[in-house]
């Protein structure tokens, strides 16, 4: 059983290996479309998730939609938006229930102006699941490095998370 302090930790830091789907064109430019995407376990079971995006100008009806099946999404789930410093804004959703316990679930952010690409996560094995697994931990990222960094970490196919020890963004 995954100790409460444990999954404290992972909401608070653990980064979900997300996999992008093929390179589809945005449906809007004008500072809006979501980017810099962050997704972590939430919920006690490790079944939910946090998701924390940005865009460069204010947006309105910030959200979330996922589903387990590509391209068919539930109904959205509104974000909190807040000021990230100056240079952009900040919005977050939470789904911390109800998910399926190491299943695929697929998602897609999005406000009145834009909607990233697909993206997907996998949640958190069942309790009593003592299966070995491997994981990666990142710390800085790095600016002028960061796709260095996204590129190898996408590269380790058998990694099935990575913990994130700061400065994400």
């Amino acid at each position: 059983m995954i100790s409460k302090m444990w999954m404290c930790v992972a909401v608070a830091i653990a980064v979900l290996t997300t996999t992008c789907s093929a390179r589809t064109p945005l449906y809007s430019n004008n500072g809006t479309i979501p980017f810099g995407m962050s997704i972590a376990f939430a919920g006690e079971t490790g079944t939910g998730f946090a998701i924390t995006w940005s865009t460069l100008n204010e947006t309105t009806n910030n959200y979330v939609q996922y589903g387990a099946s590509s391209g068919s999404y539930g109904p959205r789930v509104m974000a909190q938006d807040t000021v990230y410093y100056t240079s952009s804004y900040q919005h977050t959703a939470v789904v911390s229930q109800g998910l399926k316990p190491g299943t695929r679930y697929y998602y897609q952010v999005g406000n009145d102006d834009g909607v990233s690409t697909e993206k997907s996560f996998t949640t958190a094995r069942g309790d009593g699941d003592f299966t070995p697994f491997k994981i990666a931990v990142v710390g800085d990222m790095g600016i002028t490095e960061s796709r260095d960094t996204m590129k190898q970490m996408r590269a380790l196919t058998e990694t099935e998370w990575v913990l994130h020890v700061g400065d994400i963004r």
